[in-house]
């Protein structure tokens, strides 16, 4: 597949396609509701009248939402279960405003501040190349799974309190008990059964989507599980260069202009530019640059500030300060120590050397809470390369 590349100018993300990936999503829990409201009033259930004092309603309703927060920690629980039932090692779990990640000193909390995620995420990845596809298919299973499950028995559980029969000598503490169990049990199945519709939110495929790719197999079954092998290998210790060559080539096709197939060229570049490799890095470089409108939003900034570090590296430096300009300050995904590392780069082309030993010291420090150690390896030689050339700047 050749690596020659459009414009290296980014289209416009439309207004309205994040509206379009959720629509999937907002429709399905139109009709989930619709249909709930319509068996309620086909059996006759009313709810029984209960003198709440306002205190006791802001306490319902704060139970009912930590209830609901919980329903999205037990999916993305059951995701990272299903991955340790098939031998894959867990590396991110954000769940609301937390972050859980995996890094060479153990699991560290810190604060998720992307809106994006705050509906939930979970990271785990295979620790060898045996039958990837199927056990993949078991971890994407594996949330919606625990989902329905555990909804199921939240409602079981508040119908034998028979909830219909309270009245205002009800405990309150029974009360608080059956809005919860309400409020997760309704709320855990809706999740379970939406993340099984096919479609994309916040640029990543859906469960069901996934699910699909992974049973149907096929060029773009290969894909993912290839994609899911090299992620693995790089957790394992692999460095970029060291990838496995097949299954690059395996997850550079087909040839279909998906974010998936960028990402495998993403996987590519940092084999490239491990490898020293300068010339084939350049050209997919410029293949990614004019394609970013296919990355997941979350994602762009950590693309442009890798850009930028690779384009002061070469000497680009007004290109550089462009990709850097770009990305407006956004934190770089899973990679803290980009954007420091990107202008450092750019800070020694500029002559500010005190400034970019000071820039390479904190990307040193925010490396060691990477949760990929394979591409801690390939940084910390950047590093060491950049250290080097603002010595001998100042020498």
């Amino acid at each position: 597949m050749s690596a020659s590349t459009p414009s290296t100018t980014s289209p416009t993300r439309p207004w309205w396609r994040p509206l379009l990936e959720v629509l999937p999503f907002a429709i399905g829990g139109g009709l989930i509701g619709a249909l709930g409201v319509s068996v309620g009033e086909y059996v006759g259930v009313s709810v029984p009248s209960l003198d709440f004092s306002s205190g006791q309603t802001v306490l319902l309703l704060m139970v009912a939402c930590v209830a609901l927060i919980n329903t999205i920690v037990v999916h993305e629980l059951g995701h990272l279960l299903g991955g340790a039932l098939v031998g894959f090692r867990a590396f991110l779990l954000i769940v609301g405003p937390l972050r859980f990640e995996r890094s060479s000193s153990g699991w560290r909390m810190a604060m998720n501040r992307s809106i994006a995620l705050a509906g939930g995420l979970a990271g785990t990845a295979p620790t060898d190349t045996h039958r990837v596809r199927q056990r993949m298919a078991v971890v994407i299973a594996g949330g919606p799974i625990a989902s329905v499950i555990t909804g199921v028995i939240a409602l079981a559980w508040c119908a034998s309190l028979r909830p219909l029969e309270f009245d205002i000598a009800t405990p309150f503490a029974r009360v608080s008990w059956a809005a919860a169990l309400t409020a997760y049990g309704f709320g855990s199945v809706g999740i379970g059964l939406l993340t099984l519709v096919p479609g994309r939110t916040a640029g990543f495929r859906t469960d069901g989507a996934q699910l699909l790719t992974f049973l149907r197999g096929g060029a773009e079954g290969d894909r993912a599980a290839a994609l899911g092998a090299l992620v693995g290998q790089s957790l394992s210790g692999v460095r970029p260069r060291d990838y496995a060559r097949d299954l690059l080539a395996t997850a550079r096709l087909p040839e279909d202009g998906s974010g998936e197939e960028l990402a495998a060229w993403q996987l590519s570049l940092a084999a490239a530019v491990d490898a020293g490799e300068d010339d084939v890095a350049r050209g997919l470089l410029e293949r990614i640059l004019g394609a970013l409108d296919r990355v997941p939003p979350l994602t762009v900034a950590t693309q442009r500030y890798d850009a930028a570090l690779l384009l002061a590296r070469w000497g680009d430096l007004e290109r550089a300060r462009e990709q850097l300009a770009a990305a407006r300050n956004a934190p770089a995904f899973a990679a803290e120590h980009l954007p420091p590392m990107a202008r450092a780069a750019i800070a020694i082309r500029e002559g500010d050397l005190v400034g970019a030993r000071e820039l390479l010291a904190e990307a040193r420090r925010l490396l060691e809470r990477s949760f990929d150690p394979g591409g801690v390896k390939m940084s910390r030689d950047i590093l060491d390369t950049l250290d080097r050339e603002a010595n001998s700047a100042i020498s």
